[in-house]
């Protein structure tokens, strides 16, 4: 039992357990994601986030303070903000020297020895994912490449949703913005016009200007990441891009637009990315097949015939085994082979 933990949980049942649907927290000084879950709520309280939830997402994020040494608490707000911050460093097992409420020098030394820990500049300053990271309780990691995390740096990429003319891609330029991201499609509810077109790509490449593609038509709810809508952004994404001469080599973003729980990745948006959206399709075979080549066959007199396919990438296709009394359809024939022609396969 932490005396510094009980101390904090206590804090936060005493200060917010009277409001609506605040997680209160068992007082027994053991660390656990429901103080951090607990700590997380109270900080979207204090900053306003509109339907809190306890995960610090993008929202939170957006709307989180930097914080300094020296703030004077002039309100209960960024006193409480500081408690919070103080209880969290505590919870990591970070001494911040007390639980006062005001940001001090021992709270600063304490913040650097975190960012020391972490890998990032040490420079005593809170930033919103610097205190992200503080009360995450996933496993993460901090990796400083120059100054990949100062974000007061001048950026030299930017993305936008607007058509951007020659006068705009110039002005970009002499900004010293080396990188544009653009959409290749457009979204398929809102009728914003946010595509990029031939013309465009032609003037960000003649004024020197690298271009980067997006893809987002919708992507705001959980909902919309399946291992099918998968598949088929992946294949209009890729149609896309060829239609405006990008190589087989580039990297298309594509975009998760909404504040993201643990459970979806795993549930949701892993299956949005990966192969595993051609297995609900086609199931891959039961059995280790030669892995040199796309196998197609179908196996006969089996309770229900099935269609195996080994979708590697890479690979190229062989009609291995197609026996003449096979019942695999024409239907389903045209569509493997339309799979295959959206796979870059030689």
């Amino acid at each position: 039992m932490d005396s510094r933990v009980l101390q904090t949980q206590k804090w936060l049942n005493d200060t917010y357990g009277n409001v609506a649907n605040f997680p209160k927290v068992d007082e027994d000084g053991i660390t656990g994601n429901s103080t951090f879950h607990a700590l997380i709520y109270a900080l979207q309280i204090e900053i306003g986030v509109e339907n809190p939830d306890g995960i610090f997402g993008k929202d939170t994020l957006r709307k989180c303070p930097t914080l300094r040494a020296g703030l004077l608490p002039s309100s209960e707000v960024p006193r409480n903000i500081i408690y919070i911050l103080q209880g969290s460093l505590w919870c990591k097992g970070i001494s911040p020297g007390g639980f006062t409420g005001v940001f001090g020098p021992l709270t600063a030394n304490a913040i650097s020895e975190f960012q020391t820990a972490a890998g990032i500049t040490a420079d005593k300053v809170v930033y919103p994912y610097v205190l992200q990271g503080i009360m995450n309780t996933d496993s993460y990691s901090f990796q400083s490449t120059e100054d990949i995390y100062d974000t007061y740096r001048n950026a030299t990429a930017l993305d936008t949703s607007t058509k951007l003319t020659l006068e705009d891609a110039i002005a970009i330029k002499q900004k010293n913005y080396t990188d544009v991201g653009r959409y290749l499609t457009n979204a398929s509810s809102n009728g914003l016009d946010k595509a990029l077109s031939l013309d465009e790509m032609e003037i960000l490449i003649a004024v020197g200007l690298n271009v980067f593609p997006i893809f987002q038509t919708i992507g705001n709810k959980v909902s919309y990441f399946t291992a099918q809508q998968g598949l088929a952004d992946g294949l209009a994404a890729k149609e896309a891009a060829q239609k405006f001469g990008f190589p087989p080599s580039a990297t298309i973003y594509f975009c998760v637009d909404y504040d993201v729980l643990m459970a979806d990745i795993e549930g949701n948006i892993l299956p949005w990315v990966c192969r595993k959206s051609w297995d609900l399709i086609i199931p891959l075979p039961d059995i280790l097949l030669p892995k040199t080549c796309l196998i197609v066959f179908v196996l006969t007199n089996t309770p229900r015939q099935r269609l195996l396919v080994d979708l590697l990438p890479h690979m190229i296709m062989v009609p291995r085994y197609l026996p003449a009394n096979s019942a695999i359809s024409l239907k389903w024939l045209k569509y493997i082979m339309e799979m295959v022609r959206h796979i870059n396969l030689n």
